[in-house]
């Protein structure tokens, strides 16, 4: 259950640092 949850949350972290760097570049 909580390896579920991390990896969720992990997913969205990335997600959002993609988007940040994307925006950066």
């Amino acid at each position: 259950m909580r390896a579920s949850s991390t990896s969720m949350f992990w997913n969205l972290v990335r997600y959002a640092w993609g988007s940040f760097t994307l925006q950066r570049c």
